[in-house]
């Protein structure tokens, strides 16, 4: 009988940091026999796994012109990870490439809406790119007075204004001003007194009519 076990040799490698893969030799022992025993014990290298975080922060900062607070600061936060994996027995390290938890991008922030007041930026825009070197962003929206009787549009409608239907089916009704000068300018009006010159002047020209012949009648008698 042998006496011989693996125990004490695969702790000298697991110590230096391998682990054991397989181990094919009784673990009682074994006895000699006229053939060849062939055993074997497969180690690997050990190997350590672990995740390295980093973060780029957005902030937006909502304050009056005199500095006080106008709202409640807006935060977002892009994470980026990779693995680090260290070799236990050599000690190198592999790194893998860093990922972001939201492909890299800070989202559009429309300011909020204060009463009497008007921000310096209604919107920050959105921004792509950011990579794990970028520096944490930092950004002050500056609210300013209105003038009183100053009306400011809302900044998002929830719907776009449209005419009635009564409006638009209405037609503008003529002023009067209108009305008088729609008239043809050599229409007269229609009255009694031009009427009555309208009767004299007939007569007049009746009469001439009549006048002539006569009057050429006695020239002649007289001559």
């Amino acid at each position: 009988s042998s006496n011989y076990t693996t125990d004490a040799d695969i702790k000298t490698y697991t110590d230096m940091g391998y682990e054991l893969v397989s181990n094919d030799y009784p673990k009682d022992g074994t006895k000699f026999a006229d053939d060849p025993q062939h055993y074997v014990v497969r180690l690997k290298h050990g190997t350590v796994v672990e995740t390295e975080n980093k973060s780029v922060n957005e902030v937006i900062h909502y304050v009056y012109d005199n500095g006080d607070k106008a709202a409640d600061n807006y935060k977002a936060t892009i994470v980026f990870s990779r693995t680090i994996t260290t070799d236990k027995v050599t000690g190198e390290k592999t790194y893998s490439d860093w990922t972001a938890d939201n492909g890299g991008k800070f989202a559009a922030v429309l300011s909020p809406v204060i009463k009497d007041y008007i921000a310096s930026q209604l919107k920050i825009d959105e921004m792509t790119g950011i990579t794990v070197d970028t520096a944490d962003i930092e950004r002050t929206v500056v609210y300013h007075k209105v003038p009183a009787g100053i009306i400011v549009p809302p900044v998002r409608p929830d719907k776009p204004s449209q005419p009635s239907s009564d409006t638009q089916s209405k037609t503008p009704t003529p002023t009067a001003k209108a009305v008088k000068d729609s008239k043809p300018a050599d229409v007269l009006p229609s009255t009694g007194d031009s009427q009555k010159s309208q009767i004299v002047l007939t007569l007049l020209g009746i009469m001439a009519v009549i006048v002539s012949p006569l009057a050429l009648l006695l020239r002649r008698k007289k001559q």
